[in-house]
């Protein structure tokens, strides 16, 4: 449609800029799903960390909005009992844990041809949990904090630090006289550096 802005309008990150025109770096999809090693950075950067709220796999917004999608998406399609049952067991614990038999089961199903590696699922649950704000997480984030991949507990690091609870940063604090990991040492160091900030102008 000549003139139509919707996707650009609609746009979360703004990634979509002006016609025709995308910024991958800070796309949605291209974050959570394209960012694995052997392609790209598999860390996602600190300043797109929040804009991808709670989207685990991909955005979609832009064709969500798109009018030549309307009727596709308005469509009643009768109900798929089984993507109905294995989205009852997609929860976020689940996919910071991936415990025994749960990527087989009901993520590699329906996703193996995007991540056929379980920890940048791990790594987007973790940032969806720390976008959240959700201190219920934090029990489930600090467990991840001996997840054996550096990448999934850099982000797990993050997301303990975006919730705010005390719980997390005594954790937090522990973690780092333990890490081996120099990426996520300075990740804490951060997190720990700016809530010390906070408390000092609290108080002062």
């Amino acid at each position: 449609m000549n003139g139509c802005r919707a996707c650009i309008n609609a746009c979360p990150t703004k990634a979509l800029y002006a016609p025709y025109k995308l910024d991958p770096a800070k796309c949605i999809g291209y974050n959570n799903w394209i960012r694995r090693e052997g392609r790209i950075d598999p860390v996602i950067p600190r300043d797109i960390r929040s804009e991808l709220g709670c989207h685990i796999h991909g955005c979609d917004v832009c064709q969500e909005v798109c009018p030549h999608n309307k009727e596709k998406l308005t469509h009643l399609y009768p109900a798929d009992e089984k993507l109905e049952k294995m989205a009852e067991e997609f929860t976020l614990e689940k996919l910071l844990h991936m415990p025994e038999g749960f990527y087989e089961k009901c993520v590699r199903p329906i996703m193996y041809h995007y991540l056929k590696d379980k920890k940048y699922f791990q790594r987007n649950a973790a940032i969806a949990m720390g976008n959240s704000k959700n201190t219920e997480y934090v029990p489930h984030l600090i467990k991840e904090l001996s997840n054996p991949h550096e990448i999934v507990r850099q982000h797990v690091v993050w997301a303990l630090g975006e919730t705010g609870d005390d719980d997390a940063m005594c954790a937090l604090r522990q973690h780092v006289k333990e890490e081996t990991c120099q990426a996520v040492v300075e990740e804490a160091e951060i997190i720990l550096k700016n809530t010390q900030a906070g408390i000092c102008k609290k108080y002062s």
